[in-house]
């Protein structure tokens, strides 16, 4: 067609080349000239416009600038007179390569160069952005450019005229129904276009300007998604796509209102009957009621990270529903909050399941005040079922001689071990059996520390006890429980490190292990706290470090609210000869309640309590008057 106009309009014409189904695109331009225009010469070989001073290089594949025509004379190619300019003198020279089979990695940079310039200056996008298509749609880039190479014959003329790559483009386009969208969305990370029609065809966006696909691609990164990977975010919600920019932003902005966090932001995107819901709408009147009820909203961030669906859709009433009946119990709007946090599923539940485990907790005899104490530590009890879990567990319990009023203490402080399931609890009580803890002692373990049932048999439980038996202790025996649950959480690289720390204190093997055993606790302190308050018993206190075997619980009082306020006191009562004759031992000392210690020791001397408060915040202080339990 182009060849046929430029014979019968003469020597210069400016054609329009027009696609009707691709009309909302522009008209693309083709510059034709007679091959008469020009001479042979070799003057020729290298001419530019008027004013531009760029020159051709003979390379084939140096691509320039395709806003600059230039005289381009016979090709070394194939020896065809043309006229067109630089970036097309080298996109042709491609696409003959692309024919005699020779071409290689500078055909395919010209290719992408091609569409690099073509989105620049056609489409008016930036040319970070260009580059940035033309750089990662090398499936389309190879489609268009195969495209041209098997088509080229059919639109030149006897003279060797050619059409550019942009009505190339767009012929590729009409023929095969695609869309200008479909580099950009390869580019970022669509990867096949699919059978069928592209869902690309119907989507009407602008590639630039303020409301431009890639200003709303810039909202979707602010979120922490790269742009090559946008795709995973857009596949199924691309009518965000149709949105402003300044709706797109604002939806985000109040989704952080709510409290979600960026990272978590990403899924809801993606999911079309969240983003693309009246958000403001629906949440207002939840919003509404938190706030009269005296809970944050943030909430709802994690309320949303469970659910969002369901929160959409929930009516307020539901939900008031729900938060009406846990402040009822007596929880604080902090404590309902903390819960929604923990266990969003909570305001999900129906709220007869709510009823029923209330009720079912009352028949074992938990008092109201506990029954608080047991939703704000762990309100993912309510999704256990009683009959298949909770009475099971129970009758457990009591099969192993643990009375209902220890089992009642269980729950309310240990309800974790309700989340442990019947096979895993079986399979631990026959471990600790196996292991000498029968009776009384495996109702002791379980009764005072039932964590333990928390943890791997083959990867905590049989190495600590194995660990403890090679120090000593014996297997089933009071001080293997007591210093098996101390250990529970630490490593046994540590252990054996508290163990040489304690020996390092000129204690022997012996000596250590009577330690732990009296107070296993010990094995919980660092190196650090140990010998800070071995300096000061030793340096400040004057007492022989063999006291420690005495009150092994001296290094579990603190040393800055109990040790030193004590001992300054007994310093300053025997500066003044008030002591009576003899030195006091550590356990007097430290362990006595507050009242007692104060009627014992300050009371002897009013100075005392001005030395002893010196050590405290003012509301803490004790006074003459009044005697305060600390």
């Amino acid at each position: 067609m182009a060849s046929r106009l430029a014979n019968r309009c003469g020597s210069r014409l400016l054609v329009k080349y027009c696609l009707g189904p691709h009309s909302s695109l522009p008209h693309l331009d083709i510059l034709i000239r007679a091959s008469g225009e020009r001479g042979s010469s070799a003057e020729n070989q290298t001419s530019s416009i008027p004013g531009d001073d760029r020159e051709v290089n003979d390379s084939r594949f140096e691509f320039r600038s395709h806003s600059t025509f230039r005289a381009d004379p016979k090709s070394a190619v194939s020896g065809k007179p043309r006229f067109l300019n630089t970036g097309s003198r080298a996109f042709f020279c491609a696409i003959e390569s692309l024919e005699d089979g020779s071409s290689g990695t500078g055909a395919s940079r010209v290719f992408s160069l091609a569409v690099r310039d073509y989105f620049r200056d056609v489409q008016g996008i930036s040319e970070e952005d260009a580059d940035f298509i033309s750089s990662n749609c090398p499936s389309f880039t190879t489609k268009v450019a195969e495209f041209a190479a098997t088509s080229s014959q059919e639109y030149n003329d006897p003279n060797g005229r050619k059409l550019s790559f942009d009505c190339y483009l767009r012929m590729y386009l009409e023929k095969t129904s695609g869309s200008l969208l479909e580099p950009v969305f390869e580019s970022i990370g669509r990867l096949h276009s699919g059978r069928g029609t592209s869902p690309l065809s119907k989507l009407e966006v602008s590639l630039s300007g303020e409301n431009g696909l890639f200003k709303k691609f810039a909202v979707l990164e602010s979120l922490g998604c790269p742009r090559r990977k946008l795709w995973d975010v857009l596949e199924n919600n691309l009518e965000i796509l149709s949105w402003g920019v300044e709706e797109l932003h604002g939806k985000i902005v109040f989704l952080e209102r709510l409290g979600v966090e960026k990272k978590n932001m990403v899924a809801l995107v993606k999911d079309p009957s969240v983003f693309s819901a009246d958000l403001e709408k629906r949440l207002g009147p939840i919003l509404q009621y938190l706030a009269e009820v005296g809970v944050e909203r943030h909430v709802l961030g994690d309320l949303m990270k469970f659910n969002p669906q369901g929160l959409i859709k929930m009516p307020v009433t539901n939900f008031r529903e729900r938060v009406d009946f846990l402040l009822k119990l007596g929880l604080t709007s902090s404590e309902v909050q903390k819960s929604m946090r923990s266990f969003p599923q909570l305001v999900h539940l129906r709220l007869s399941n709510l009823t029923e485990k209330i009720e079912y907790f009352e028949s074992l005899g938990i008092e109201p005040e506990n029954m608080l104490k047991l939703i704000a530590k762990l309100p993912s009890i309510f999704r256990h079922s009683i009959e298949k879990n909770l009475v099971p567990k129970v009758n457990m319990l009591e099969a192993l001689g643990i009375s209902k009023n220890r089992i009642k203490k269980i729950i309310v402080h240990y309800p974790q071990l309700f989340g442990c399931g019947m096979d895993s609890l079986k399979y631990k009580l026959a471990f600790f059996e196996a292991n000498g803890l029968t009776g009384n002692r495996l109702v002791k373990l379980i009764t005072w520390h039932p964590r333990a049932f928390s943890f791997s048999v083959d990867e905590n439980l049989s190495k600590k006890l194995r660990f403890l038996m090679t120090k000593g202790f014996e297997a089933g025996s009071t001080s293997m429980v007591r210093a098996l649950a101390a250990c529970l959480s630490i490593s046994i690289v540590s252990l054996e490190a508290r163990f040489v720390n304690l020996q390092g204190l000129g204690f022997s093997p012996k000596e250590v292990r009577d330690l732990v055993k009296k107070q296993p606790t010990i094995l919980c302190l660092s190196e650090k706290t140990i010998r800070k308050k071995m300096d000061y018993l030793v340096k400040t206190m004057g007492r022989p470090a063999s006291e420690l075997l005495r009150c092994p619980g001296y290094l579990l009082y603190s040393l800055e609210l109990r040790t030193k306020p004590r001992h300054e006191v007994l310093e300053h009562l025997n500066s003044k000869g008030l002591l009576r004759t003899g030195a006091y031992s550590l356990s007097t000392i430290l362990q006595p309640r507050e009242d007692m210690f104060e009627d014992r020791f300050m009371k002897v001397d009013p100075e005392c309590y001005e030395v002893y408060n010196s050590h405290f915040e003012k509301e803490t202080r004790l006074s003459v008057k009044t005697m305060v339990a600390l």
